[in-house]
C-alpha cells in the first residue's frame, strides 16, 4: 500500500466511512471518480498524449498498473522503472530549482 492510500484508509476508518469506503478499492474509486469529474468539467479535454511515469522501482509502480485498469480510455500512460528489475530510485533523474 502506498502512503497516500494509507492516509485515505486512516481517514475513512476515523470517520466511520463518511469520507469513503475504507479499502484500497475505495481509494481507487474516489481518486478515479474525482479525475473523471475534473475531465468532464473541462470542455473538449482529452488526454491524447501518453504520459510517461518513472515509478523509481517503488511500491507505487504496481498501484499504477491497477490505476490504468480503472482509467483505460481517459488517461493513457506508460510506467518505466516498474520494479520488475533494478533497485529503488536507480538512475532516477530529478531537477532541483
Amino acid at each position: 500500500m502506498t502512503t497516500p492510500q494509507l492516509h485515505y484508509i486512516v481517514r475513512c476508518y476515523n470517520d466511520d466511512g463518511l469520507y469513503g469506503k475504507c479499502s484500497e478499492a475505495g481509494y481507487f474509486d474516489k481518486l478515479c471518480n474525482a479525475f473523471q469529474q475534473l475531465i468532464q468539467m473541462t470542455p473538449g479535454a482529452k488526454c491524447s498524449e501518453t504520459l510517461a511515469i518513472d515509478a523509481a522501482n517503488g511500491v507505487g509502480a504496481q498501484k499504477l498498473v491497477d490505476l490504468r485498469r480503472e482509467l483505460p480510455d481517459i488517461l493513457p500512460f506508460q510506467v518505466f522503472n516498474d520494479g520488475t528489475r533494478g533497485h529503488l530510485n536507480e538512475k532516477v533523474f530529478s531537477i532541483c530549482f
